[in-house]
C-alpha cells in the first residue's frame, strides 16, 4: 500500500509521516510537501509509479493534513525568519498551499477521490483520534516515535532538536501566541493581506476564544 500525505511546507507532516510509518512498517510513506492538490494526480504517476502503469495490488490512500491557520502561521513565519527570507511574498506564496489543501479537505475543490484528512492539532494532543487514524489504515498503534523531532531538515522552526526524544513536550498547539510578541506582531500584516484565508479560518474552524480574538483583530 501506497500512503500519500499531503501537506504545506513546515506544517509538522514530517512527524506525523514518521507515526504512519511505525504503523504500517511494510507500506511506503510518500510526503506531497507544498503540492497542491491539482496536481496530486500528476505527481503520483511520477512519485508512486515513476511513469509506470499504476499497481492494481498495490492501492494509493491519499491522505490530507489540515493545521490550524495560525499555528501554522506563526512556524512558517517564523521558518523563514531563521532562514533570512521573512519576506510577505514568499510567505504568500506558501500560505496558498495551505488554503488549497484546506479547501480540498473540506470538499470546496475536488480535486482527490477517497482521500482521508489528518486533523494535525488533534492529532497531536487526542490518543484516541490517532488510534482512529491508525484503524482506519488498518495499522498496529504505537507510540514509539512520538517524541522523535524529525531528523531531516531544520528541525522545529521554534525549537529546532532540542525537544529530541521528548517531542510531545513541544508547545506545537501554541505557536499562535507568538502573535502576541513584540517579534510575532510586527508580522501581522502578513497574515492581514490574505483576508480571506483568515475569514475562511474564522467561519469553518472550531477555535478558542483567544484565537477567534486574535484572527477578529488581523481583520481590522
Amino acid at each position: 500500500m501506497h500512503i500519500v500525505l499531503i501537506a504545506p511546507s513546515r506544517s509538522g507532516h514530517s512527524w506525523t509521516a514518521n507515526m504512519l510509518s511505525s504503523w504500517l512498517p511494510n507500506d511506503k510513506i510518500h510526503k506531497f510537501e507544498g503540492i497542491p492538490p491539482c496536481l496530486y494526480k500528476a505527481r503520483v504517476n511520477i512519485n508512486v509509479w515513476q511513469g509506470d502503469k499504476p499497481k492494481k495490488d498495490q492501492p494509493v490512500i491519499p491522505i490530507l493534513q489540515v493545521r490550524d491557520f495560525l499555528n501554522y502561521s506563526a512556524s512558517l513565519i517564523k521558518h523563514l525568519i531563521n532562514n533570512h527570507n521573512a519576506r510577505e511574498s514568499r510567505f504568500a506564496g506558501l500560505i496558498d498551499v495551505w488554503m488549497d489543501v484546506t479547501l480540498e479537505a473540506f470538499n470546496d475543490t475536488q480535486f482527490i477521490e477517497n482521500k482521508h484528512i489528518i486533523y494535525y492539532d488533534q492529532f497531536v494532543e487526542n490518543e484516541a483520534y490517532r488510534q482512529a487514524i491508525c484503524r482506519l489504515l488498518e495499522g498496529e498503534y504505537n507510540e514509539e516515535k512520538i517524541d522523535k523531532v524529525p531528523m531531516n531538515g531544520p528541525g522545529s522552526s521554534f525549537d529546532k532538536y532540542q525537544f529530541n526524544e521528548r517531542g510531545s513536550q513541544m508547545k506545537v498547539l501554541d505557536r499562535w501566541k507568538w502573535f502576541l510578541t513584540k517579534e510575532g506582531e510586527t508580522y501581522i500584516p502578513f497574515l492581514r493581506a490574505r483576508k480571506n484565508i483568515v475569514e475562511y479560518y474564522l467561519k469553518h474552524f472550531e477555535l478558542k476564544p483567544e484565537q477567534s480574538e486574535l484572527a477578529i483583530y488581523i481583520l481590522k
